[in-house]
């Protein structure tokens, strides 16, 4: 009988594992919006984000913008749905910040929905309006 029920627990365990989505924004992402513009952005283990979308790339820990000299992070909340993810960018000289907030929905491991309203209110839905979707391909 306790072979049986150990081979339950194990069953289930496995079973259990297998279906799990790894939740790491860590990679480079690519995203193509509604006007077929591609963009990448990369979280680095860190916690830095970079964006490169129309030939320029901007963020990490430590990039050039209107001559002011800034650093872009990033932190992540797995622990509510949809994830929250907030992007971060700090002037180095003056320490001011601005965030802008996300949601984010996994679909398997490489695939993950991004949504903003490109202001200070994080959105509480998805839609076609404020979403794009990226593949991890690093």
């Amino acid at each position: 009988m306790r072979k049986i029920l150990f081979l339950i627990s194990l069953i289930s365990l496995f079973s259990f594992n297998s279906s799990q989505i790894e939740k790491s924004i860590v990679g480079k992402w690519k995203g193509e919006d509604e006007k077929n513009k591609i963009g990448y952005i990369i979280f680095d283990s860190e916690s830095y984000v970079t964006v490169e979308t129309d030939g320029q790339t901007f963020g990490g820990k430590e990039f050039e913008m209107n001559v002011e000299k800034g650093s872009m992070s990033y932190s992540v909340n797995f622990e509510v749905e949809p994830i929250e993810i907030d992007l971060i960018m700090t002037k180095l000289a003056t320490n001011e910040q601005r965030v802008m907030l996300l949601i984010a929905e996994f679909k398997g491991n490489d695939t993950m929905i991004v949504a903003s309203n490109f202001n200070s209110v994080r959105p509480t839905e998805f839609s076609s309006e404020n979403s794009i979707t990226f593949h991890r391909i690093k």
